[in-house]
């Protein structure tokens, strides 16, 4: 279903360039290099967010801080994402002092995964689901932005 591999030390980045560079975290930056196609599952790999989720739609640069996980069986990528998104990898993390997540760990979960026609529809539903949630969270957000703004405009702040 999905192999692992640890990202690699980053590259030079710089504003502007093309391809996303994930770290624990998140994006980190953007670079002209890419060690990952599109659709690579990102998974943070140490730090107190280690267990931390990025699907990639880009071809992009996974750091020595993350972990990438490939498709092998042309398995749908946005199913994978939620099938891993339910595991709440972050309590399997482990390290006395930096919290850390491995490959070992990720190689252990037993998974049923269904048909592709099954996963597409799955994904379809939480997809949409997904994207309601975060035009209503954007939609709070520019309302805020816009009562914030009428304060300011009007000295009611």
């Amino acid at each position: 279903m999905l192999t692992f591999a640890n990202g690699k030390t980053s590259p030079d980045r710089a504003d502007g360039l093309p391809y996303p560079v994930y770290g624990s975290n998140g994006v980190i930056g953007h670079t002209n290099d890419t060690n990952a196609e599109p659709n690579t599952i990102v998974i943070g790999r140490v730090g107190s967010y280690c267990g931390s989720l990025y699907l990639s739609k880009t071809r992009c640069w996974v750091t020595d801080n993350a972990i990438r996980a490939n498709n092998i069986n042309n398995n749908d990528p946005r199913f994978l994402y939620y099938l891993l998104s339910n595991l709440n990898l972050n309590r399997w993390k482990g390290g006395s002092g930096q919290p850390l997540l491995n490959q070992t760990v990720l190689k252990s979960f037993p998974v049923i995964v269904p048909l592709p026609h099954e996963q597409r529809r799955i994904a379809h539903i939480l997809g949409t689901l997904d994207d309601k949630i975060e035009l209503k969270c954007y939609g709070r957000t520019k309302e805020t932005m816009c009562d914030r703004s009428r304060e300011r405009r009007y000295g009611l702040e």
